[in-house]
């Protein structure tokens, strides 16, 4: 899938970006749409509570996300920057910013073209939370916080730590795992 994205294409540079910042960072599309550039600082990117997927219930208690940047994503946003121009919105386009729906048709172009079965831009959010369990063996209850799950009332009340240093360590073991695949020869 990253190959084909590095791969000549008509798609928008900013589209391909974004899905490997979605791989990476495993946050839900509409976040990622959503994003703007003060909340990106250095090596890393906060999501104010009106962009994340919460009941009116959690937005009561909520706090902004805080993600870690690997390297590797820190780079992209760095990637995306120069394309945003004097726009707020980390997905800046001449009329503003990406719609709702863009990378979902943009995804479904890529699949096709690769011949797999459909799959939409949350299954790179997925693939990220089980390369952390599976794959890499990351703690539950890091992985889960890696992807801003509610950790369920009494986990949240008796335990309601943010564990960034050890989300960025675990963040920063899938961006290389992901850069491991990536670069295998092509006959491995």
């Amino acid at each position: 899938f990253w190959k084909v994205l590095d791969t000549p294409s008509r798609m928008q540079v900013q589209t391909k970006v974004a899905f490997k910042l979605l791989l990476l960072t495993g946050v839900r599309t509409q976040e990622l749409l959503r994003a703007k550039w003060e909340n990106v600082q250095g090596d890393i990117w906060s999501i104010p509570v009106e962009d994340q997927k919460l009941t009116p219930k959690q937005a009561r208690r909520a706090r902004p996300f805080v993600i870690p940047l690997a390297p590797q994503a820190k780079a992209l946003f760095e990637e995306l920057r120069e394309y945003a121009g004097d726009s707020p919105f980390v997905m800046a386009t001449e009329s503003g910013h990406y719609g709702k729906n863009a990378l979902s048709l943009a995804m479904s172009r890529v699949v096709d073209r690769l011949g797999m079965p459909r799959a939409t831009p949350h299954d790179l959010r997925r693939t990220l939370r089980t390369g952390l369990g599976e794959t890499l063996k990351i703690e539950p209850h890091i992985a889960e916080r890696c992807l801003n799950h509610s950790m369920g009332k009494l986990t949240e009340t008796y335990d309601p730590g943010v564990y960034l240093e050890q989300r960025r360590a675990a963040m920063e073991r899938w961006a290389d795992q992901v850069d491991m695949y990536v670069n295998l020869p092509d006959n491995v």
